[in-house]
C-alpha cells in the first residue's frame, strides 16, 4: 500500500486507525510485561543469591564460632597453674590460722575452767548429798599433766586434787595435742613444783581463790602464773590469777 493510500484510508476510516494504534499499544504493553517478568526473574534470582550467601554465611559464622569455643593446650596449662598456686596459698593460710585457733583456744580453757570452778563454788554445786564442796583446776608441768588441766570436786577439802575427785563431772579433763603444753607455774614468783602441782580451788561463801602447791597449806599463795607454750609456732600465753580471784589472759 503506497503511503498516499494508507494516508487516505486512516483518514477514510478512523476506527482503522484506533485499531491500528490499539495493536501497537498491545503489543508495547505485551513488551512491557515480558520485559518487567525478565526484571522479576531477575531480582529473584538475585534474592535468592542473596539468601543463599546469607545461608551460606550463617553456616560459616556457626561453624567457625564452635571451632573456637575450646581451649588451646597453653590456655589450659596456664589455668592449671594458677589453680595450683591459688590453692597453695589457701591451704597454707588455713594450716597456719588452724594451728594460731587451737592454741588460742587451749588459753581459753584453762580461763574457762577457772571460771566456771569459781562459779560452781560459790554457787554450791552439789556433789552427792553435799552442797559445801569447794571446785578447782588442777595443773601440773610434769610428762603425764602438761598437755591438758584436770577440773575436780575437792570432796576432802584439802586445796589439793586427788584421785577419783574429778569422777563423775562433766568435762573434767582436758587434753590439747602435744604441741601445747604448760611450761611453767609460778606460785609467788617461785616454781610451784611437779609434787603437787598448781591448784586453784573456790569455796563458798567468798569468790577468791584459794591457790596451793603443797600439803597442809593453810594460807593461800598470792598469785599463780600459768605459762602456756606452742612448740609448733612458738607463742607463748601468760595467765594469771590472784587470791582475790581475778583472772587475766596475755
Amino acid at each position: 500500500m503506497s503511503q498516499t493510500t494508507r494516508h487516505c484510508n486512516e483518514r477514510s476510516n478512523p476506527c482503522a486507525l484506533d485499531c491500528h494504534r490499539g495493536a501497537s499499544h498491545r503489543k508495547d504493553t505485551q513488551h512491557m510485561c515480558h520485559h518487567g517478568a525478565v526484571s522479576l526473574s531477575a531480582t529473584a534470582y538475585r534474592s535468592k543469591e542473596a539468601v543463599g550467601r546469607w545461608q551460606a554465611g550463617c553456616h560459616l559464622s556457626v561453624f567457625s564460632f564452635l571451632r573456637t569455643r575450646g581451649f588451646t593446650l597453653v590456655e589450659v596449662l596456664v589455668s592449671i597453674g594458677i589453680f595450683t598456686v591459688l590453692t597453695g596459698v589457701v591451704l597454707a593460710n588455713y594450716r597456719g590460722y588452724n594451728t594460731n585457733a587451737l592454741f588460742a583456744n587451749a588459753s581459753e580453757d584453762i580461763v574457762l575452767a577457772l571460771r566456771q570452778a569459781q562459779v560452781y563454788g560459790v554457787g554450791t554445786k552439789r556433789v552427792g548429798a553435799s552442797f559445801e564442796v569447794p571446785y578447782g583446776v588442777y595443773l601440773n608441768t610434769d610428762a603425764l599433766n602438761r598437755n591438758g588441766f584436770k577440773f575436780f570436786a575437792d570432796i576432802n577439802g584439802n586445796h589439793l586434787f586427788d584421785i577419783n575427785e574429778d569422777a563423775g563431772l562433766i568435762n573434767n579433763a582436758t587434753k590439747w595435742g602435744n604441741s601445747i603444753s604448760v611450761t611453767s607455774l609460778l606460785c609467788d614468783g617461785i616454781a610451784c613444783g611437779t609434787t603437787y602441782g598448781a591448784n586453784v580451788t573456790f569455796e563458798r561463801p567468798n569468790p577468791d581463790a584459794f591457790i596451793a602447791n603443797a600439803t597442809s597449806q593453810a594460807v593461800s599463795k598470792g598469785l599463780l602464773t600459768i605459762i602456756l607454750t606452742d612448740s609448733n609456732t612458738g607463742k607463748t600465753s601468760t595467765i594469771s590469777i590472784t587470791s582475790a580471784g581475778q583472772i587475766s589472759l596475755q
